[in-house]
């Protein structure tokens, strides 16, 4: 196989090339030019040594010059501008004599008015507003609607209590009287009357005693929301002609700065106008100035032929390239070497399982699609971990072909490269 060619010395070709066309161009697009206001010239008038730090070789550069010549007519004309631009220069250097009197006076702005004075302005005095009302938010039986509940049927019943038991009493009297002995049926009977009354009374007290709580809580409730409401009425009374009175005060601040604003402005207009008087002299020298300055020459324009840049890196990419591929083809000959000795090792089987193996990178494929590596052996397994190996992994060629793999004592897998590679 053709060793590459060495890119410096393809750089150093592609370079010659370049420069020699360079040249070429050089001389063909920028060809001598005559037209009825004049003429124009290119020539060469020497060379320029330049070296390749990359490529060690030396190239003689050219150099040209471009002359300019006018047509008698035109030449004319341009002297009188020279003449008109010369005029306007003395003119400039009278009116300067004439304005030195102008810059030699002191600026005076005693007859202008003063601005605004920061110090005039009186910062406002703020109202403070206070802290949010109080509002009540819990009144009676709120919280505890059960226990006022309580409250008021327990006074009901304390009320009523002495009535039942002196109906009780006189109950038990008239019985006795009546010849009825506590205990027997009829006694018991006409108790249990006098008890069912007195539990009638009781409920007949409980159900007064909501009735009684709910219109205390509601009229509680309707007292606390009247007070609330009142209170945040004046809050808001008081909150409103505060704000008010700041938002006068701010007003007034507001027009205090304008005016101050408005003094300002009327001394920077007239200082600017006194700064204007003064400066026009001085502006007019100037445009004389610039109407007389010396116009240097102009050439109608020299085309450049750019010299091409030569890809030195990407030459040498391209040789890493070319070799790496000579590499590949190398190794891929040696792969094919390898094939050849896996089919020639007979039947013997050859220690492939993945578990005694380490660093295992693929580095291809059988025709079969049988991926193959290169690898070293785990130590105690009989081979120097140091070396590296190329073969087959047992558990993948399992799969395939169950018949070529084995397992021996070990409890590991091996291969029948012979049977595999088949």
């Amino acid at each position: 196989m053709p060793e590459p060619p060495d890119p410096i010395d393809t750089a150093a070709a592609q370079t010659g090339t370049n420069v020699t066309t360079a040249t070429a161009n050089a001389y063909l697009t920028n060809p001598n030019i005559k037209g009825p206001t004049g003429s124009t010239t290119n020539r060469q008038i020497g060379t320029k040594k330049i070296f390749d730090p990359t490529t060690k070789k030396t190239y003689d550069i050219p150099l040209f010059e471009q002359e300019t010549k006018l047509s008698s007519g035109e030449q004319g004309i341009y002297n009188t501008n020279v003449k008109n631009r010369q005029a306007l220069g003395n003119l400039a250097g009278t009116g300067i004599k004439n304005a030195q009197n102008v810059l030699g006076t002191k600026y005076d702005y005693s007859n202008i008015a003063a601005g605004g004075s920061a110090g005039d302005l009186t910062a406002p005095s703020y109202d403070m507003f206070g802290g949010t009302p109080t509002l009540t938010d819990s009144y009676e039986g709120s919280s505890d609607f059960e226990g006022a509940r309580t409250s008021y049927e327990d006074a009901l019943n304390s009320r009523s209590q002495a009535n039942w038991d002196a109906d009780l009493e006189r109950k038990k009297n008239e019985l006795i009287n009546e010849g009825l002995r506590p205990g027997t049926p009829a006694y018991n009977r006409a108790m249990d009357e006098v008890t069912r009354s007195v539990t009638d009374a009781r409920v007949a007290n409980r159900l007064a005693s909501e009735d009684i709580t709910r219109s205390r809580v509601a009229a509680a409730r309707d007292a606390a929301a009247f007070g609330n409401t009142a209170k945040q009425q004046t809050f808001d009374n008081t909150f409103r002609v505060t704000d008010a009175n700041n938002q006068l005060d701010d007003r007034q601040l507001n027009a205090d700065v304008t005016m101050l604003n408005a003094k300002d402005a009327d001394r920077s207009q007239a200082i600017a106008e006194q700064d204007s008087i003064r400066n026009r002299p001085i502006s007019e020298i100037m445009a004389l100035m610039g109407g007389s300055g010396a116009n240097l020459p102009q050439a109608p324009g020299y085309n450049a032929s750019p010299l091409p840049t030569v890809d030195v890196a990407g030459l040498i990419q391209q040789d890493y390239a070319n070799r790496m591929g000579q590499a590949q083809a190398e190794q891929q000959a040696s792969n094919d070497i390898w094939g050849g000795i896996g089919t020639g090792i007979g039947s013997i089987f050859k220690l492939s399982d993945e578990r005694a193996k380490k660093d295992m990178d693929k580095v291809g494929e059988t025709d079969d699609g049988l991926s193959i590596y290169e690898y070293s052996y785990k130590p105690g397994h009989g081979h120097d971990a140091r070396r590296k190996h190329v073969g087959l992994k047992a558990q993948e060629v399992a799969r395939k072909k169950p018949n070529a793999v084995a397992r021996g004592r070990d409890g590991l897998l091996r291969v029948n490269y012979r049977e595999a590679l088949a």
